[in-house]
């Protein structure tokens, strides 16, 4: 699990289940390797994201960054030519 930007990407293995094991009503891909790319819509904050993985189900928390922070000046510094 990544986030760039604006983008998560999930990515991973499926591997081949034994007969029987469960029932499952759809599955996207049967085995083999997986990516996929969520475009999130909006600017979040990467470092405090947090992913569970319970039951078959994946869970990603992303919170996003708060619009009314004060910008950050940058100072210019001259060039040393």
């Amino acid at each position: 699990l990544e986030i760039r930007g604006r983008q998560l990407v999930i990515g991973g293995e499926r591997r081949t289940v034994e007969e029987g094991a469960r029932l499952y009503q759809q599955l996207e891909i049967e085995q083999g390797i997986f990516r996929r790319v969520v475009e999130l819509g909006a600017d979040v904050l990467a470092d405090e994201a947090r992913a569970s993985y319970d039951d078959g189900i994946l869970r990603v928390e992303v919170p996003l960054a708060r619009r009314d922070q004060p910008a950050r000046k940058v100072p210019i510094e001259e060039g040393g030519s």
